[in-house]
């Protein structure tokens, strides 16, 4: 609770001002950012703007060439910006690559834009939640609700990673211990507890699986050493 205390609680996206680029960087980083660590999935995000790999038109025009060069950029050394002692290689290169190749065709060529499918949620978080699940390909619903909490879309969505979940089984919201939660149905059955628990408190439900992945983290980290 200190920690959601300390929560910069400010919001300083909403969607409706954002452009097309800004979204799509968005969507990529969390396809990027499924089953590996935050901190590499920014920087291969991060990796494929300073190669100019994000840029939809190029890849619409040549996708067969763009997911190979995404491919070769995700499979380059690198190292967490400002961490000495960090470099690594990004986990699945070649897969990622494809999805994000396979998302930008379903996303611009069957629906026009990703802000097409956000206005066509009518503003309901659970069916904008499935429309962007469906339009990309790679996404599951923990992805697709981070790419929603982090565009400004809504705070109405868990984001129920390793941590969170973890968190929710040491505090009996979830009675079985697990890691990662296998369909649609049993993610937004945990959702449903996580929110009821923060009725119960009285807080926010972003600000408050924000602050036990941040507190989570650190107890992991400090737990191994």
């Amino acid at each position: 609770m200190k920690v959601y205390e300390a929560i910069d609680k400010t919001r300083s996206k909403n969607w409706k001002h954002c452009n097309e680029s800004y979204l799509w960087h968005e969507l990529v980083a969390c396809i990027l950012g499924s089953k590996v660590p935050f901190e590499h999935a920014q920087t291969a995000v991060t990796q494929l703007q300073n190669r100019g790999l994000l840029n939809v038109d190029k890849c619409l025009q040549n996708s067969p060439q763009f997911e190979v060069e995404i491919a070769e950029a995700l499979s380059a050394p690198m190292g967490c910006q400002g961490i000495a002692g960090s470099a690594f290689r990004y986990r699945y290169p070649r897969l990622r690559a494809n999805h994000i190749r396979r998302t930008a065709e379903l996303v611009y060529h069957k629906h026009g834009s990703i802000k097409a499918i956000l206005e066509a949620g009518e503003n309901d978080p659970r069916e904008t939640r499935l429309r962007i699940m469906s339009a990309s390909v790679g996404l599951g619903p923990k992805q697709s609700s981070l790419f929603l909490r982090n565009i400004g879309y809504t705070d109405d969505l868990a984001i129920l990673d390793t941590h969170v979940l973890r968190y929710m089984f040491l505090m009996g919201i979830l009675q079985i211990k697990t890691n990662v939660l296998s369909s649609l149905s049993r993610y937004q059955e945990a959702e449903e507890r996580l929110c009821a628990y923060t009725k119960r408190l009285g807080v926010n439900l972003a600000y408050l699986d924000t602050a036990v992945w941040v507190t989570m983290r650190v107890f992991q980290r400090e737990l191994a050493a």
